[in-house]
Parts: C-alpha cells; structure tokens; sequence
C-alpha cells in the first residue's frame, strides 16, 4: 500500500468489516467519494479494535505506520489503544509494546489506523495488506 492509496482513503465511508481464519484476515470495504469500491485486505492481524461503528463511518485520515514511521511515542500509544477495551487499559506489558514496535520498524508488522471524520475509529496490526480496486 502507498501513500496515495492512504490518501484517497479521505472522505471514504467504511461500509463493512469481514474477518474470517487463523491467523485472522480482516477486509475493510470502502466506498470512495468518486463512488469507487476499494478492499483493504489485513492478513495475520494478531490485534485489532474498532469503536463506534455506525450508520454513517466516514474516514478523515487513514495512516499507515510501517519501517519509515519515525514517531516511536505516538506508534507506543496506538498501539496501547488497539490492545485496550473501553473500560480496560492495555493488555500488553511494556516490554510487549516495543516488541512490537521494533517489528513494525523492521517492517515485519504494519499498524494500519482510520481516524474518523464521524463514525468508526479503527485500529490493527498486521504482517501484510493488500488493497483491491472495484469501479
């Protein structure tokens, strides 16, 4: 996935989420202002949270953090969030948390996060993605 992909995510609306398997894939369905269809296919998702999906899911910033993310802090709080509940902080050790960074510095693990505009805020990690284009 490149960073054009990431951008013409703005605006789009999360119509659905698939998960299937083990080791879990999770498919992100979007429709995109211009009314094109895009799949975003996370293979290996060991964690992952969403909240406040609704009627109405619209993305204002869809970020990838992969080995050229250099913000190490903002990586280490997003990561905590994912793995948190609504009443729960993180499930995860210190220790765990940079684990978890260091692979995704590496570029054995990716941290995919949709800010919403209203609507759905999503969150995983992953080993891989694919994206899929529908007109």
């Amino acid at each position: 996935m490149n960073l054009e992909t990431m951008k013409g995510l703005h605006d789009a609306a999360l119509i659905g989420i698939d998960s299937e398997g083990c080791p879990l894939e999770l498919t992100l369905k979007f429709r995109t202002e211009k009314n094109t269809k895009i799949e975003l296919r996370l293979m290996g998702c060991d964690m992952f949270r969403v909240v406040d999906f609704s009627r109405q899911n619209i993305v204002s910033r869809a970020m990838l953090f992969n080995s050229e993310f250099q913000d190490v802090q903002g990586l280490k709080e997003l990561i905590s969030w994912t793995t948190s509940l609504s009443d729960a902080s993180t499930y995860l050790s210190v220790e765990k948390i940079d684990e978890i960074v260091e692979s995704i510095r590496l570029g054995k693990l990716k941290l995919i996060y949709l800010e919403p505009s209203c609507g759905a805020e999503f969150s995983a990690v992953c080993n891989g993605l694919k994206v899929l284009q529908y007109k």
